[in-house]
C-alpha cells in the first residue's frame, strides 16, 4: 500500500510540475482565459475565481488557479503598472498577513529576474507553492479570508445581511484547521436566534428543503429546524469564504467543553433554549464552547469532516476533547432513532465513560486516513505524508504545515486525555416543553451542589421531565436506527460491532454491543423517571427490567417525602442492584411507610455489589418506623462490602433507634473506609454505650470523618466524649464534629481536643448550645490546633460565658497556615470590640477569608470598624454577620 502511495505521489508531482509550467506560461492567452475588458478593481473577481476553483480537480484546478492569480494581481497592482513593487506588496500584506498565515512570507523570494518587482508569473508560482504547502482546504480557507479582509478594507460591497452574526467577534472570522476545535459560544448561538427572529417574519421565509413535507410553505420562527437553517442562513453566510459557521464568527480555535448530540429536525430555538438551561445547571461560563456539527463542519466540503470510519470523523475527535455529551431530545425522541445520534450516545456511555471496551475500529489513531488514490487538488494534505521523506520533483514544497497540523491534533488529544483521566465522562439529556427546558444530568449537577442536600435538589430540578418522553425512549433500539445515507448506517453498526471492514458486509441484526447501548440508555431513563412513574400509578415492571439489565456504575435516586413509597417498592428497587454497581445514593427521608424491612432488603441487594461498590449514601431522616432490627440487618451486610471506601448514613430523628441498633452499626463499620459520615442526631435513646464501639484501630486509613450527635444528651457525657476522642485515627485530614446542645463542660472539651490528630488540615467543631462552656473550652481548642491547619470552623454560639479572653487565647494560638477562618459567637453578649481587635491583629498574612458571626452581640458595629481599620489594603475577604435583637415592644 505504501508503494502505491509513493508511485502515485511521484506520478502526480511530475504531472503537476509540467502542467503548471505550461499553464503559467500561457495563463493570459484568450484561448485559456478571457480577461475582462477592464481590470477588476474589487475583490469580486477574486471571490468568483475562488468559488469556481472550489469544486475543480485536475487541469481545471490549474485553470482556476490562473483566474485567482490574475484577479489577485489586479487588486494588488493599484497603479496598473503591470508589475508589483515593494510598496504595493507591503500594503497588501499589512492587511491580510496578521490573519492569513500563507501571506506571512517575503513575496520577493519569487523574484527570479532580480528586478525588484514581481510579475504575474511570479505571483503564479507563489500561489501554486502555497497550494502545495497548505493543501487545498487550508489554501481555500485562507484565500477566502483574504478576500473578505480586502472587501472590508475597500468597503466596496453593500451592507452584509449577516453582519449581526459576526458582532461577537472581530467581524471577519478566522481559519480553524482542526474541525474538532470549532466549538461555538453561547453568545454566537444567541446571534443565530436574534437573526432568525429578525429576518424570518420580515422576509416571510419559506421552507427551502425539497425533501421536506412542508417544502415551499411559510415558516414560523419558533419551528425552524436545522435543515432549513443551514439552507437559509449557514450556507449563504459562509458562501463567500466557503468555510464553517464557527470560522465565520470566531476569532480563533474554540476547544469544546461539551459535545452536543441532536436531531436536525428539532426546533432551533428550542435547541438553543436547552443549551442555555444546561449551561446554567452545569455552571458553565460564557467562554465554554459547545460543539455542534452543523456549525463546526464546513457545509461546503463535508467530505473533509466525515470519513468512512466514524471513529475518525470530526464528531469522534470532538468528543475526545469534551468533558461530556448532552443529548437534546425533540418532542418525539426522534433523536434516538437516528444512527449518528445513537453512535454518539454509544461512544459517550461506553467507550469514553469506561463502560465498555473499545472496538478494533475505534482503537486506531483517530485522524483522517489517506485516500485510496490521491487526486490532484489534494496533493499536499494527504500524499505528502507518504512522500515527505523522499526527494520531490520541481514545485516541491515544505511539508512542515501538514506535520504541524497532525502533531497539533495529536498533542490536543494528549493534553485532553491528561486533564480528563481522573474525571468521568458525563452524559446529560435535555428537552424543551412549554417554553422551558428541563434536563436529566449524569449525577448531581454543579447547581445542585450548592444545596445542603444535592440529591434532593437534583430530584426537584428534574421533576418536570416529561414522563411520556421517557416511555418512548424505553422502547428505542440501536439496531433499528435510521440514517439519511444507508451506507452511514452500515458503517456505524459495523464500527460498533468491531468489524474490520466497515463497507464489506451488512451489520448483524443482533449483537451484544447493541444491547449494551440499549440497556445503558434505558437504565439512565428508568432511574430519572422511576419516582414519577411510581407516583402516577404506571406499571413498574419495565422500569425494574431496564434497571436490572443496565449495568450502570451509578444509581442516584431521591424519593424523600413520598407518601406511597412502601417496603415492597424498596425491595423491588434493591433487587435491581447488579455486580457492576459502584455508587449508590438513596434518599428515603420522610417516608412514613418505610420500616425495617426496607433496610433488610437494601442490605440484601447491596451484597450483590460487594466486589465493586465503593460509595454508599443512605438518607432516612425522620422515618419513625425504623428501629434496631433494620440497623442490625443493614450493618451486617455493610460489613461484607469489601470495596466500600465512602459511607454516608443519615438516621436523623429516627426516634425508635436505641443503643442496640446503634452499637451494631458502629461495630460493623468496614475497616478500609477513607470517608465516613454518620448522623444519629435527635435520637434520644442513644447513649454513650453505642459510642464505646468506636475504636481508632478500626479506621487506620480514615481521612474524612463527619459525626453528628446534636441533641443526643445521653451520649454526650464524659464517657461518650472520651470514646470519640480515642476513635480519631492519626490518618485524618478532615474532621467535622457536630455536638450541639449536649450539655458539655470544659473538661469534656479538653478531653475531646486531646484526641485531635497532629496532621489534621481541616477542622470544623460545632459546640453551640452548650451553655456551661467558658473561656477554658476555647483555650483548650486553641491549644490543640495542629500546626498545618488550613481551614478552621468553630461555633460557640449561645455559650454566654465566653468573653474577650477566650478570643485572645484563640488568636494567640492561631497557626500561620490557616487560610480560611469561620467563627460563630451568636448571643455571646460579653464580647467587646477589644476581643475583635486582638483577633484582627493576630490573623496570618496568608489568610484569604474570615467570617465572624456576632448575631445579637452588642459589639457588631465596633467589630466591623476594627476589621476595616486593621485589614485595610489587605487581600483578606472579611465578612462580619450581625443581627440585632428586636425589643419586646
Amino acid at each position: 500500500r505504501f508503494s502505491i502511495y509513493f508511485l502515485a505521489s511521484m506520478l502526480f508531482d511530475a504531472c503537476f510540475a509540467s502542467a503548471a509550467a505550461a499553464s503559467m506560461a500561457s495563463c493570459l492567452r484568450p484561448a485559456r482565459w478571457r480577461a475582462p475588458a477592464q481590470p477588476p478593481q474589487s475583490p469580486c473577481a477574486l471571490k468568483q475565481g475562488l468559488q469556481w476553483l472550489q469544486g475543480q480537480t485536475g487541469w481545471k484546478a490549474i485553470k482556476g488557479m490562473s483566474k485567482v492569480s490574475h484577479a489577485l494581481f489586479e487588486i494588488i497592482d493599484r497603479d496598473q503598472s503591470g508589475f508589483l513593487d515593494r510598496r504595493e506588496c507591503n500594503k497588501f500584506q499589512d492587511i491580510v498577513s496578521p490573519r492569513c498565515s500563507i501571506w506571512d512570507t517575503d513575496l520577493f523570494e519569487y523574484d527570479e529576474a532580480g528586478c525588484r518587482r514581481l510579475s504575474k508569473e511570479d505571483l503564479d508560482k507563489f500561489l501554486c507553492n502555497s497550494w502545495r504547502t497548505f493543501g487545498k482546504r487550508q489554501f481555500m480557507a485562507q484565500m477566502s479570508l483574504a478576500a473578505e479582509l480586502i472587501r472590508q478594507q475597500l468597503d466596496e460591497e453593500p451592507e452584509d445581511p449577516f453582519a449581526d452574526l459576526k458582532d461577537g467577534g472581530s467581524g471577519c472570522g478566522c481559519v480553524i484547521p482542526l474541525t474538532e476545535e470549532r466549538g461555538v459560544l453561547r453568545s454566537q448561538l444567541r446571534a443565530i436566534r436574534g437573526h432568525i427572529e429578525r429576518r424570518c417574519p420580515a422576509e416571510r421565509w419559506r421552507d427551502p428543503c425539497e425533501e421536506s413535507p412542508t417544502f415551499g410553505a411559510r415558516l414560523d420562527a419558533d419551528r425552524i429546524n436545522l435543515y432549513q437553517l443551514v439552507e437559509l442562513v449557514v450556507k449563504p453566510a459562509t458562501e463567500v469564504r466557503m468555510c464553517s459557521y464557527a470560522e465565520l464568527v470566531a476569532d480563533g480555535p474554540q476547544r469544546p467543553k461539551w459535545f452536543v448530540s441532536h436531531w436536525w429536525g428539532e426546533s432551533v430555538l428550542e435547541f438553543l433554549m436547552c443549551l442555555e438551561q444546561h449551561s446554567q445547571d452545569r455552571q458553565l461560563s460564557e467562554d465554554d464552547p459547545y460543539w455542534v456539527c452543523a456549525y463546526a463542519n464546513n457545509q461546503w466540503d463535508l467530505k473533509c469532516d466525515v470519513f468512512e470510519d466514524p471513529s475518525q470523523s470530526s464528531f469522534r475527535r470532538a468528543m475526545d476533547l469534551s468533558e461530556g455529551t448532552v443529548s437534546v431530545l425533540d418532542r418525539e425522541a426522534v433523536c434516538y432513532s437516528r444512527i449518528w445520534c445513537c453512535y454518539e450516545v454509544w461512544v459517550s456511555t461506553t467507550q469514553l465513560s469506561g463502560g465498555g471496551a473499545a472496538s478494533p475500529a475505534s482503537s486506531v489513531t483517530r485522524f483522517p486516513a489517506l485516500p485510496t488514490i490521491p487526486r490532484l487538488p489534494s496533493f499536499s494534505s494527504q500524499s505528502s505524508m507518504v512522500s515527505s521523506a523522499i526527494p520531490r520533483l520541481p514545485f516541491a514544497a515544505s511539508q512542515s504545515s501538514v506535520v504541524s497540523r497532525m502533531s497539533s491534533r495529536m498533542s490536543a488529544v494528549a493534553r485532553n486525555a491528561s486533564t480528563k483521566k481522573d474525571k468521568p465522562y458525563l452524559y446529560d439529556m435535555y428537552t424543551a416543553r412549554a417554553k422551558k427546558a428541563i434536563g436529566i444530568t449524569d449525577g448531581c449537577a454543579e447547581v445542585d451542589q450548592r444545596h445542603k442536600f444535592p440529591i434532593d435538589a437534583k430530584n426537584k430540578r428534574e421533576k418536570g421531565f416529561p414522563i411520556a418522553l421517557c416511555r418512548r425512549a424505553l422502547s428505542i433500539k440501536l439496531q433499528d436506527a435510521e440514517a439519511t445515507e444507508p451506507m452511514d448506517r452500515r458503517r456505524i453498526l459495523n464500527s460498533i460491532t468491531g468489524a474490520r471492514k466497515l463497507d464489506a458486509t451488512p451489520p448483524p441484526i443482533e449483537h451484544a454491543r447493541y444491547e449494551q447501548l440499549n440497556s445503558n440508555l434505558h437504565g439512565r431513563i428508568a432511574i430519572a423517571a422511576w419516582r414519577r412513574a411510581l407516583e402516577s400509578g404506571e406499571p413498574m415492571e419495565r422500569y425494574y427490567a431496564a434497571l436490572r439489565g443496565s449495568q450502570l456504575p451509578k444509581l442516584e435516586l431521591a424519593c424523600d417525602s413520598s407518601e406511597i413509597l412502601s417496603d415492597g417498592d424498596v425491595a423491588n428497587l434493591a433487587d435491581t442492584f447488579a455486580s457492576g454497581l459502584q455508587t449508590v445514593d438513596l434518599d428515603l427521608s420522610f417516608c412514613p411507610q418505610i420500616t425495617d424491612l426496607s433496610l433488610k432488603a437494601l442490605g440484601t441487594g447491596l451484597l450483590n455489589t460487594k466486589q465493586t461498590l465503593w460509595r454508599l449514601a443512605l438518607s432516612q431522616v425522620k422515618c419513625d418506623k425504623l428501629g434496631d432490627q433494620g440497623l442490625i440487618d443493614l450493618s451486617g451486610c455493610i460489613s461484607q462490602l469489601q470495596a466500600l471506601r465512602q459511607l454516608n448514613l443519615f438516621f436523623y430523628g429516627c426516634k425508635a433507634i436505641t443503643d442496640v441498633g446503634a452499637r451494631s452499626l458502629v461495630k460493623n463499620l468496614p475497616a478500609k473506609l477513607t470517608h465516613l459520615e454518620l448522623d444519629l442526631s435527635f435520637n434520644f435513646q442513644i447513649s454513650d454505650k453505642a459510642l464505646s464501639e468506636l475504636r481508632a484501630s478500626s479506621f487506620l486509613g480514615l481521612q474524612h470523618l463527619r459525626l453528628s450527635l446534636h441533641y443526643c444528651t445521653a451520649a454526650l457525657n464524659a464517657r461518650g466524649i472520651s470514646s470519640i476522642a480515642k476513635s480519631l485515627p492519626p490518618s485524618l485530614c478532615h474532621l467535622h464534629l457536630d455536638l450541639r446542645f449536649g450539655a458539655l463542660r470544659d473538661d469534656m472539651v479538653r478531653t475531646l481536643t486531646g484526641g485531635i490528630p497532629r496532621g489534621l488540615q481541616h477542622l470544623s467543631l460545632d459546640l453551640s448550645g452548650n451553655p456551661d462552656l467558658t473561656d477554658v473550652a476555647v483555650a483548650a481548642v486553641a491549644a490543640a490546633m495542629p500546626a498545618e491547619l488550613h481551614t478552621l470552623k468553630l461555633n460557640f454560639g449561645r455559650c454566654k460565658w465566653i468573653t474577650d479572653e477566650g478570643v485572645r487565647s484563640l488568636a494567640r494560638k492561631l497557626p500561620d497556615t490557616v487560610s480560611s477562618l469561620t467563627l460563630k459567637f451568636t448571643s455571646c453578649e460579653q464580647l467587646t470590640a477589644e476581643g475583635m481587635r486582638s483577633l484582627a491583629e493576630a490573623l496570618p498574612r496568608g489568610m484569604r477569608r474570615i467570617s465572624v458571626w456576632l448575631d445579637y452581640c452588642p459589639c457588631v458595629d465596633e467589630a466591623r470598624a476594627v476589621f476595616s481599620e486593621i485589614l485595610e489594603g489587605c487581600k483578606t475577604k472579611v465578612t462580619i454577620h450581625g443581627a440585632v435583637r428586636r425589643s419586646a415592644s
